[in-house]
């Protein structure tokens, strides 16, 4: 299966290893394996993934009908693996209803106890 925040890599050597296990050491990398779990609707990822300041209680995605079509990185500012802070600019296109969108988004992330974790968003 191909993996889906990149089709020219497969799942199981991309985003695979951190949605079981294996924390990114980058905030690109975390940013492109949430995507991933929005895509396959991992839950529990991402709420582990969210700082818990702004984490929500719980996400209901199972009832989402969102068909994820594809992630470009815009731009990534800090985010390397010896930084404590970052932020990564991406657009998300997807279809819903029938209509194609796109969403951008600039996302920041820190680093917390050695781990990168969302922050917040602006779209």
């Amino acid at each position: 299966m191909q993996c889906p925040c990149n089709p020219t890599e497969l799942y199981e050597n991309c985003c695979k290893v951190f949605h079981y296990g294996v924390s990114p050491d980058t905030a690109e990398k975390l940013m492109r394996s949430r995507y991933s779990a929005y895509v396959l609707k991992l839950e529990d990822y991402l709420l582990k993934t969210w700082h818990p300041s702004k984490k929500p209680k719980k996400l209901d995605l199972q009832g989402d009908d969102t068909k994820w079509l594809g992630l470009q990185i815009v731009s990534t500012k800090k985010g390397q693996a010896r930084d404590f802070e970052g932020q990564v600019e991406f657009i998300a296109s997807f279809e819903q209803d029938g209509k194609k969108l796109k969403m951008q988004e600039c996302s920041k992330f820190v680093k917390r106890s050695g781990a990168w974790l969302y922050k917040e968003a602006k779209v």
